[in-house]
């Protein structure tokens, strides 16, 4: 996800421009007419309500962040992909007389990243900068497409690779007309799909798809939205844009043979008189995770709102629908980027923290069987700087994160940056986990109870123990433990007379790590 949306503009350069001349910043003709539009869009009547979304704490362990780009020039719009569970795909773009297309991976689960390196060494071809780049991965394929040189008459290019990045193909020109921006991509089995622009249709969004994993490529010839992003699940398209007008939906178009023809449109959004846009789709297999930004809850700052999500079963001829959910707890969100794999699901966007200043990256992911989601984590809570873009892979056991963000001195000079979480699973019985050497936490017993349980765990040298409960909104209503204990097998009884029925949360941390179980107190 970058913020350099269509109808926007440069997310960095307003912010400074804003912050250094007030609300009336020097732009070119160009950025004041994506500007003028982004204010009609920000001051459209929303309401200030919040609605409530059932959360809870997840156990998760954070590792440091690392700083992949150099020091010596800018960097930006950063992209990232997995190969399985172990190979982390990034790249990004740089400034201009530096490595103008640089890619990190690591065969290491994020562990390690090799040298950056740059795959695209003859610089006297492609004499200016990258632009709208994006990675994507199949089996121990993975795909590459940007374009590469002048921004206004250029193809769509892809580069690739067969063994998991180490080593790459020549670049080809893939699309059969000029373009301007690479908007999505998405791929399944031998299928992959990507929106672009198309100068030769006056900068209409087209399709280019291929049906041989990027041998042969055709386009689309349906002029799509202003925001069109498409995902693909076996023999399957799957497009969602937001209309024009005021109040803008989200809709949603199947496509069964490549673009060909396409169902009848579906409004996705709740029709409901508030502004929803900014769609973005990712596919995995024949699930659908849909993520935009929504005014109905309200709005904050530059034009941040509730980032709205709708989870979708790929059936034969058709695509159910879950409802919508409210995955931001404030309304400052912009645009979200979702990802999805069998088991979890995540959301990542950027968080106006402080209005017109301070912009943050921020993740949400759902519990290990997909069924509610865990609290929001701020990846920069401390920092006064700018982050600009981010991007999120999911894999089996971690969320890996990539982001575009401000340094000091300079707010204006940007980095990469890197972080991976590592997510803590649980049993589901009343039995410790046979893991070695480390804190495990017991289901309750009984479960569920009225009023008083018994919560056990076991600790394998003298710890600091925190044991709290939270409830559904993951707000802390209980701690039962917050000193050292030595080794062994530990035992505290619950008594929560003072609460009302429902499910409940409690965390135990203790020597590194986290885990958390569920208790159901019935009346």
């Amino acid at each position: 996800m970058v913020l350099r949306e269509e109808y926007s503009l440069d997310f960095r350069f307003f912010c400074f421009a804003y912050i250094q001349h007030g609300s009336q910043p020097e732009i070119p003709a160009m950025r004041y007419a994506q500007l003028t539009l982004f204010t009609l869009l920000f001051f459209l009547p929303s309401r200030l309500v919040h609605a409530a979304t059932a959360d809870t704490t997840c156990g998760i362990i954070w590792d440091e962040p690392i700083l992949l780009s150099d020091t010596t020039s800018d960097a930006y719009s950063p992209r990232i992909a997995l190969s399985g569970n172990d190979t982390v795909h990034i790249i990004w773009e740089n400034g201009p007389f530096t490595i103008r297309f640089p890619y990190a991976r690591s065969t290491t689960a994020g562990e390690v990243f090799e040298n950056v390196r740059e795959l695209l060494p003859d610089s006297a071809a492609f004499p200016n900068n990258a632009y709208w780049s994006r990675v994507i991965t199949q089996d121990s394929h993975v795909y590459i497409f940007f374009l590469y040189g002048s921004l206004n008459d250029t193809p769509v290019r892809m580069i690739q690779s067969s063994d998991f990045g180490s080593s790459w193909s020549m670049v080809r020109d893939i699309s059969p007309d000029t373009a301007g921006e690479i908007r999505s991509a998405s791929i399944a089995g031998d299928t992959i799909a990507l929106v672009y622009a198309s100068f030769a249709t006056g900068g209409y969004k087209r399709i280019l798809h291929s049906s041989d994993r990027g041998k042969t490529w055709n386009r689309t010839n349906e002029n799509l939205e202003l925001h069109a992003r498409v995902g693909v699940t076996s023999g399957a398209l799957h497009l969602v844009q937001h209309t024009f007008g005021s109040p803008a939906d989200i809709q949603y178009r199947l496509s069964h043979d490549l673009g060909g023809s396409w169902d009848q449109v579906s409004i996705l959004s709740t029709i409901d008189g508030f502004y929803s846009d900014m769609p973005e789709i990712s596919s995995s297999r024949n699930s659908l995770l849909l993520a935009w930004r929504d005014t109905k809850y309200g709005r904050f700052g530059l034009g941040g709102a509730s980032i709205i999500t709708r989870t979708g079963m790929v059936g034969d001829d058709s695509v159910s629908w879950e409802p919508e959910r409210t995955v931001t707890d404030i309304p400052r969100g912009f645009i979200p980027v979702p990802v999805l794999t069998s088991g979890r699901k995540a959301v990542a966007w950027i968080d106006e923290m402080v209005s017109n200043t301070t912009f943050h990256g921020v993740t949400r992911f759902t519990g290990d069987q997909d069924s509610t989601w865990c609290a929001v984590t701020d990846l920069t809570p401390t920092t006064p700087y700018t982050v600009a873009s981010i991007d999120v892979a999911l894999a089996r056991d971690a969320v890996h994160l990539v982001w575009e963000q401000s340094v000091a001195p300079d707010p204006s000079t940007f980095r990469i940056f890197y972080q991976r979480g590592r997510f803590i699973t649980t049993d589901v019985d009343n039995h410790f986990s046979p893991l070695p050497q480390t804190a495990q936490l017991a289901q309750n017993y009984p479960n569920p109870f009225n009023p008083v349980t018994t919560i056990g765990f076991r600790i394998f040298g003298r710890e600091f123990v925190s044991l709290r409960v939270y409830d559904m909104l993951g707000r802390e209503v209980e701690r039962l433990i917050h000193e050292k204990r030595d080794a062994g097998e530990h035992s505290i009884e619950w008594n929560a007379a003072n609460l009302p029925t429902g499910v409940y949360y409690y965390r135990l941390m203790a020597g590194g790590r986290i885990e958390t179980r569920k208790a159901i107190l019935i009346r």
